[in-house]
C-alpha cells in the first residue's frame, strides 16, 4: 500500500450528505505532481 512507503501520508475527508470527499497524498520531501479528477465515476487506469 501506498501508506507503507516511508515519507508519504494520505489524508481522506468524505461529507456523504453533499456526496463530495477528498483524497489528498503528500510527501514529507519536496515533490512535484498533480492530478485532479473530478465527476461520479472516476477512473485511474492508464494515469502515469
Amino acid at each position: 500500500m501506498i501508506t507503507d512507503v516511508p515519507g508519504i501520508r494520505v489524508g481522506h475527508a468524505t461529507d456523504p450528505v453533499a456526496l463530495t470527499g477528498v483524497t489528498v497524498v503528500l510527501c514529507d520531501t519536496p515533490a512535484v505532481a498533480g492530478v485532479e479528477l473530478r465527476g461520479w465515476a472516476n477512473d485511474v487506469v492508464g494515469l502515469d
